[in-house]
């Protein structure tokens, strides 16, 4: 697969890949990077739009990122976020998507 694990490195080494950090439960903070989607759910009512939740979803490269699961915490922009569902997001099983929502 290696023309599609160079275009991954391409664009999460670009401006959209961002720093962050990720620790499992009871294991070592370790330092990866991110492409953030926005997570916010919105509906609208009324002509007006509402926040129903607080949430986070990153993008996270495979090479990185072995095994991320439920409970596991990921720091991002300062914010703390804990994950809730982890699945993949391509035919090829190269990125993690995680959703994440906010850290105590």
């Amino acid at each position: 697969m290696g023309i599609f694990d160079d275009m991954l490195d391409a664009a999460f080494a670009s401006d959209i890949g961002e720093s962050a950090s990720y620790t499992p439960a009871g294991g070592q903070a370790a330092s990866i990077t991110v492409i953030p989607r926005r997570g916010d759910e919105l509906e609208s009512f009324s002509g007006t739009r509402i926040k129903t939740s607080e949430r986070a979803v990153f993008d996270i490269r495979k090479s990185e990122l072995a095994a991320p699961a439920e409970g596991d915490a990921i720091v991002h922009a300062g914010l703390d976020w804990v994950i809730k569902y982890v699945t993949t997001k391509d035919d090829n099983r190269l990125i993690w998507v995680i959703e994440c929502i906010p850290g105590a």
